[in-house]
Order: C-alpha cells, then sequence, then structure tokens
C-alpha cells in the first residue's frame, strides 16, 4: 500500500511541474516581433528590421493626420517606404 502512495505522489508532481510548463508557454502566444503599427509607440516601431527612429517617428505622424493603416501596403505612403523596403524579405 505505501508503494502506490508513493507511486500517485510521484505522478501528482510530475503532471503539476507539466501543468505550470504548459501554462507559461500559454501565455506567450504571440510570435515575436509582432507589432500593431496602428498602435505601437516609437519605440516598439524601431524595434522592426529596416526601421530606425527617423522612420518610426514619420509613421506615428502620418498616422496621426490620416488615421489608422488598413492595409500592409498603406505604409507605402509614408516617406521612405516603398515596395522593396516594406517586403523585403531580409
Amino acid at each position: 500500500m505505501r508503494k502506490s502512495q508513493f507511486v500517485v505522489l510521484i505522478a501528482l508532481m510530475i503532471v503539476s511541474i507539466a501543468g505550470s510548463a504548459l501554462a507559461d508557454s500559454a501565455t506567450s502566444t504571440a510570435p515575436a516581433g509582432v507589432v500593431n503599427i496602428n498602435t505601437a509607440d516609437a519605440a516598439q516601431l524601431s524595434n522592426l528590421p529596416r526601421v530606425g527612429a527617423k522612420a518610426a517617428q514619420r509613421i506615428i505622424e502620418y498616422r496621426t493626420q490620416h488615421g489608422a493603416f488598413h492595409k500592409p501596403s498603406d505604409l507605402m505612403q509614408v516617406k521612405g517606404f516603398g515596395q522593396q523596403r516594406l517586403y523585403c524579405s531580409s
């Protein structure tokens, strides 16, 4: 009888550890590097590839004057953002 209690205790500990590990991984479901250009501040935008501090400021200024971006190609209306910069994979 004691052996079965020990096995049950070990099984509960394993389930507890596995459950907490799954809960930790479930909280971070957003992919790394995803930024909403309609709500991001300059610091968040400047962390994006090929976007520096000046470009981030231009995005914010355009967004303030013209409203939210509705599709990715709308970003090409911002000075300095053309097809090559917007759709470059590197």
